[in-house]
């Protein structure tokens, strides 16, 4: 028995359908309701990736993945029938077989129509996500805009590891807000004829 929970988590019961009893299901109804049910998330088999270059990463390891302080991780999240997934495979293998040799870096893919994780939405396909060791509260998605071959992909992860990526992020996320705050004043003084709406003062770029 599966329901689906009110932030679209799948919620099972233990057993599923051909171990419930009445005291089983009156159990799990007490669970859902006090929300301590633990979400059901679809997985492959964990796979032994030993001697792999490329590690194939699933739901049940996912997380666990990623989230490792100690490894930079550069994922693909991909779906089997994606013609640009298909196209950037080949190149992909190649960053993981040119960074083999680097033992603080860890190149995964995932396939997201077998598999889910709690931690992150995929809004698009391939979706290529750099989880940095020094920064774990944060993701770094490629642009889609820069070249899809083996040699961007590795300046692209060694810019940011080294640093000068996250700094240069930073500054065009900086730079942006700047832009927008700015806009936002000269919207208000077309609101407001040039004066505060809160004070009176007149508004002042």
């Amino acid at each position: 028995m599966a329901l689906r929970g009110k932030d679209f988590k799948s919620l099972r019961m233990p057993g599923g359908v051909k171990e419930m009893t009445e005291k089983s299901l009156e159990k799990f109804t007490n669970d859902l309701v006090e929300n301590t049910l633990t979400a059901y998330y679809k997985s492959e088999p964990i796979v032994d990736n030993t001697g792999k270059y490329l590690k194939h990463i699933v739901g049940l390891n996912h997380d666990q993945t990623v989230y490792d302080k100690t490894k930079n991780v550069m994922m693909m999240y991909h779906v089997p029938w994606c013609k640009f997934c298909k196209e950037m495979m080949p190149e992909y293998e190649k960053l993981a077989e040119l960074v083999s040799d680097d033992p603080d870096v860890v190149i995964g893919h995932m396939n997201v129509e077998d598999n889910q994780v709690d931690s992150l939405d995929f809004a698009r396909y391939p979706l290529l996500i750099l989880f940095l060791k020094d920064h774990k509260d944060r993701t770094f998605i490629y642009d889609d805009n820069k070249d899809r071959d083996a040699k961007a992909f590795k300046e692209y992860l060694y810019d940011y590891i080294s640093g000068d990526g996250v700094k240069n992020e930073d500054a065009a996320d900086a730079e942006g807000l700047k832009i927008k705050d700015y806009e936002d004043v000269e919207h208000d003084m077309d609101d407001s004829n040039g004066v505060d709406p809160k004070t009176g003062m007149p508004l002042k770029l």
